[in-house]
């Protein structure tokens, strides 16, 4: 059993259509978690997975997101559902 205490935003990052919510950590990076804030079960992910390549698009484009937690790369907002 674990437990998982974080008082950061949520942010949704869009990656080949699938929402994904996370927290960012300045020290740690990201953590994914479900849409009612728990640890992603199968987080990490693997190398390769789309959302490292969405991610380090928004890292680029430098973390912005909108009212709404949506990440928003190069002044486009990604499509979050």
């Amino acid at each position: 059993m674990y437990a998982h205490v974080c008082f950061n935003p949520t942010y949704k990052l869009t990656a080949r259509g699938r929402t994904y919510f996370f927290e960012w950590h300045d020290f740690t990076g990201p953590m994914v978690v479900t849409r009612k804030g728990n640890l992603h079960k199968r987080w990490p992910f693997r190398e390769g997975h789309p959302f490292w390549k969405e991610l380090e698009r928004w890292l680029a484009a430098g973390k912005k997101v909108d009212g709404n937690g949506n990440c928003l790369m190069h002044d486009y907002p990604v499509d979050a559902k």
